[in-house]
């Protein structure tokens, strides 16, 4: 028999088994399509067309704005020709909705084949703003950061009545690792300066999605206690429930952008700027224009009437100020007292401070400078970015109130807080500071403004976390209650009362360092975990820095320490995904087949060469 003869049907059958081994493992996405309807709401004001929405589970949800009532709103069937029932009534284009209730669960079949669970819910107490792209989608601008549209913006209040309308010169993304999360964030510009919800006349405004602070309270707070502080500038905020093309997108924070502008920033001097201090290389990706001191400390520039070099100069004078023990600049010397406005400073270290801020003078950390007057100084602030305080716990080891922050003396580029907190004179002035104002603010918050703005938010929160499910928005808000409470209560002992703690630097391997308080004798207040291994490196556990032994957190602390994550390379990768699994198989599936075709051939050329050309045949 010819090996052709037997080997193809084999071949053949082996390829079709493994075929379908495969295809039984990684089965066909189902999907199908989105709920053909949506239903106009009618205010005193206007009338807006929401979208019925899909969850990955395929129950539907029409989100109403607080102020919409279902006797109100009428179904919209668009282009459907088919036939659309709830609960095994038909659905016919206008029909009123006021047969239905809130919260209440109804089968909902269109073609007399697709069955979905639809539930009509509603927020509460915030208003609502309504944005329509020219095209109709947010598809282009959620393809990169910097894409972005026109359109037309509409804001309601709570009771139903147009706050606001008019043209968007554009909406596009924002943020760093932020717009990476499902839920973005964006920046709005008008066409025309507008006052959004008493915040002051200005283009320019910026949507904050919060996508992980899930009290969704952590900005707003910050910001009033800044404002109550007196920190220049502090930027306003607002709740508003968000729609897009007629598709609800969640509970966000209307704000201020912070900018040189008469209703922000407003500076007067012939000298001016502001500046805000980030990573290096996130400003060399999106080709900021930024400057660099000799201590590493990379800024970037946002309005100056001043050359680029002149920003530079005033900062590192600053920078050898605040880092020389007598804190005087040797190059000009000036003492800091003459280049900074030290109140400011002060206000916003303990901004930072007290909310435990884990960007506290690393990241999105504001500055301007001013010589109206005559006295030009560089002042701290305004205020930005606070999402991830008060032990927010997706913040990476942020769960201990008993932390140092701003004074952290090894973050990125020279730690100017960090140089201010060990002069005598600063220090004092803190001290001061929190105790007569920050304290009592911090005690009105925790035990009024909490409450008050849980209940403002609750409604639209529980809606948002239908749309983005995420941790309940009243955990969250008790968690950063005890945080609080715990946090005043250490720096109550560190400041006022001044009880010795040891240091504990812990550095994370590619993760930022985070400097633990720890009185004498006790242990590390959290449990340090051993990271989990990846294809190419193994996570070794945690070493003191000076000895290279394995660091026990258990263990009580008599001396400030040092710790570190230590890592060694795999020499051997480990499979560990589904993914990596199937990419394998198809691997595998593969290398048989060309393995089994190469035999084929063989076979078949050594067939061919006994009984070829010049041979005998038999």
């Amino acid at each position: 028999m010819r090996v052709g003869k037997w080997i193809v049907p084999t071949l053949t059958a082996v390829l079709l088994a493994l075929a379908a081994l495969v295809s039984t493992l990684e089965p066909e996405p189902q999907t199908g399509d989105a709920a053909p309807f949506s239903i106009l709401v009618a205010s005193r004001d206007g009338t807006e067309e929401i979208v019925c929405w899909e969850s990955e589970s395929g129950d539907c949800y029409i989100f109403l704005p607080g102020y919409a009532r279902l006797d109100q709103a009428t179904f919209r069937l668009g282009q459907f020709d088919g036939e659309l029932q709830i609960n095994g009534v038909p659905v016919s284009d206008g029909m009123d909705c006021g047969s239905f209730a809130l919260d209440t669960d109804y089968l909902l079949c269109w073609d007399g084949a697709r069955q979905r669970n639809l539930r009509f819910v509603s927020s509460g107490n915030v208003s609502t703003m309504y944005i329509n792209v020219r095209s109709g989608s947010m598809e282009y601008i959620h393809e990169a950061v910097e894409h972005e549209e026109s359109g037309w913006l509409r804001i309601y209040d709570t009771q139903g009545g147009i706050s606001w309308s008019g043209e968007v010169a554009s909406i596009h993304g924002r943020g760093q690792a932020s717009w990476d999360w499902d839920k973005r964030p964006y920046s709005l510009e008008l066409s025309q300066a507008a006052d959004l919800l008493g915040m002051g006349q200005a283009k320019k405004w910026v949507l904050l999605a919060n996508a992980h602070d899930h009290s969704h309270l952590r900005n707003k707070l910050v910001s009033d206690v800044a404002q109550e502080l007196g920190l220049a500038y502090t930027p306003q905020c607002q709740w508003v429930d968000l729609y897009l093309n007629g598709s609800y997108a969640g509970l966000y924070l209307l704000s201020e952008r912070n900018e040189v502008h008469p209703q922000r920033v407003a500076l007067t001097g012939e000298e001016q700027f502001l500046v805000s201090q980030d990573f290096e290389y996130r400003f060399i990706k999106k080709n900021r224009t930024y400057v660099t001191t000799e201590g590493d400390v990379s800024l970037r520039i946002y309005d100056s009437t001043v050359s680029q070099q002149r920003v530079l100069d005033i900062c590192q004078s600053v920078e050898n100020a605040v880092a020389a023990e007598d804190g005087i600049d040797p190059v000009t010397g000036k003492h800091y007292r003459e280049l900074i406005d030290e109140d400011s400073w002060i206000r916003k270290f303990l901004v930072e401070e007290v909310f435990g801020n884990p960007d506290g003078g690393m990241l999105s950390q504001f500055f301007y400078y001013d010589d109206a007057g005559g006295t030009g100084k560089l002042y701290a602030g305004p205020i930005w970015d606070y999402d991830a305080t008060m032990g927010n716990s997706y913040i990476y080891m942020a769960q201990s109130p008993e932390m140092f922050w701003c004074s952290r003396s090894d973050i990125a580029g020279t730690a100017w807080f960090a140089c201010l907190y060990q002069k005598e004179a600063f220090y004092d002035r803190l001290v001061q500071v929190y105790q007569t104002q920050i304290l009592p603010m911090m005690q009105t918050l925790i035990r009024d403004t909490l409450s008050q703005y849980q209940a403002q938010t609750q409604t639209a929160a529980r809606m948002n976390k239908l749309r983005w499910p995420d941790a309940n928005a009243e955990d969250e808000i008790e968690n950063m209650r005890q945080y609080l409470l715990r946090r005043l209560e250490f720096l109550n002992s560190l400041w006022l009362e001044e009880e010795p703690y040891y240091t504990v630097r812990v550095s994370g391997y590619e993760r930022p360092s985070r400097w633990f308080a720890v009185s004498p004798g006790e242990s590390l207040p959290v449990s340090l975990t051993k990271g989990e291994d990846t294809d190419t490196l193994c996570y070794l556990g945690w070493y003191t820095v000076d000895t290279d032994q394995p660091f026990d957190s258990s263990k009580p602390i008599f001396a400030d320490t040092a710790v570190y994550e230590k890592t060694a390379p795999k020499t051997l990768v480990v499979v560990e995904s589904r993914e990596d699994v199937m990419t394998l198989l198809r691997a595998a599936l593969i290398a048989a087949f060309g393995g089994i075709l190469a035999a084929v051939i063989a076979a078949d050329r050594r067939h061919h060469g006994k009984g070829g050309a010049g041979a005998k045949p038999k």
